[in-house]
């Protein structure tokens, strides 16, 4: 798999803002990234996870798609949008 560096940006962006947003509230981001089948998967729970929480955000990006960037801009947004 040889992704662009577009691409590349945009996945450590989101990684780093997983990173950052889960360390400061009670915000609970599982993120797989998959580079074998090459996708990226992500789950975010507001208000932290518990068994049966509700999920509020779940997205699993193929980056071979044709709207692959219109996909990482909105998973970039929902994270940005937590407290």
């Amino acid at each position: 798999m040889k992704l662009d560096n577009i691409l590349k940006e945009r996945v450590i962006k989101i990684m780093n803002l997983a990173l950052i947003k889960s360390e400061k509230n009670k915000n609970t981001i599982f993120l797989a990234f998959s580079g074998h089948v090459e996708w990226l998967e992500i789950s975010i729970y507001k208000n932290g996870w518990e068994n049966s929480t509700e999920v509020f955000f779940k997205k699993r990006i193929r980056f071979y798609k044709k709207n692959v960037f219109e996909e990482l801009d909105e998973i970039i947004k929902k994270i940005e949008e937590l407290v």
